[in-house]
């Protein structure tokens, strides 16, 4: 939990959230950027920072008002709140737990058999209804990209691979986001050679000239990265299903399943 919540796993269960954080602050500067004369720095990690990361990194939606009345940050004093706050990290586990719906992977007893695959598929249908309430059902054979595409299917995905111990590899990058940072890496060098051509001919005649060139040359590479988005907006849904991302020898919902149940 320590690493999905980018926080270093020195504390145990018992451990009281608000006081690890504030005894650990020299660790926690490489972590965030906070001002270490304004004491409420603190209170902004809390509210702000694990708040986003707790969503983001368990694919949980969090009431902002339930978060709140978590830490009790309805207490307008800071010091008072520090010596109030007891969650501890076990609270913490306990009310992102209490969002996350069960999910169980393991086998299924068919017809006298213990069915690894059957008891996985089981678990996919519950993660695939926290991913969209509204998906048509499917079965072992249909397609993933059938049912999840874009942001939906990479959500989905992040969902499977921490809830099944990362069973399943990680999704490629797609063709689109290979263009988009070719894109970005050849506008950034653009950038460079434009600077460091400005140092290196601050003092010549030709000064003028090479920095008008480069500006000319970023602006370009500039517009063309905006077309590539643009391009890649527009295309991306068209794709989408051809270019998933999803890993080679995986294409249905089974094939997920069996991976899922080989490890479990």
């Amino acid at each position: 939990m320590s690493e999905r919540i980018g926080i270093p796993g020195w504390f145990s269960y018992e451990t009281r959230v608000v006081k690890f954080l504030k005894d650990n602050e020299n660790i926690l500067e490489h972590y965030w950027v906070f001002d270490e004369d304004n004491p409420e720095w603190l209170r902004c990690v809390v509210q702000v920072y694990m708040f986003e990361v707790a969503k983001e990194a368990f694919s949980i939606r969090i009431d902002e008002d339930a978060w709140r009345r978590f830490w009790g940050l309805e207490t307008e004093d800071l010091e008072e709140w520090m010596s109030a706050s007891q969650q501890t990290f076990g609270d913490l586990a306990h009310f992102i737990l209490e969002r996350l719906g069960p999910v169980d992977f393991r086998p299924l007893q068919m017809m006298g058999r213990t069915c690894e695959a059957a008891g996985a598929f089981r678990g996919i249908e519950a993660v695939a209804n926290q991913v969209d309430p509204f998906v048509k059902p499917f079965a072992p054979s249909t397609s993933v990209t059938q049912r999840f595409v874009g942001e939906d299917l990479r959500d989905l995905w992040r969902r499977l691979r921490w809830r099944s111990e990362n069973r399943i590899p990680c999704l490629r990058k797609t063709v689109r986001s290979r263009i988009l940072a070719f894109f970005g890496t050849l506008f950034g060098l653009s950038v460079a050679v434009m600077i460091g051509a400005s140092l290196l001919f601050h003092n010549s005649d030709e000064y003028l000239d090479v920095f008008i060139s480069c500006i000319l040359a970023s602006i370009g590479l500039f517009m063309i990265l905006i077309g590539a988005v643009i391009l890649a907006r527009i295309v991306s849904p068209l794709v989408a299903r051809f270019d998933s991302g999803i890993p080679h020898g995986i294409r249905t919902f089974g094939d997920l399943a069996r991976i899922i149940g080989s490890r479990h």
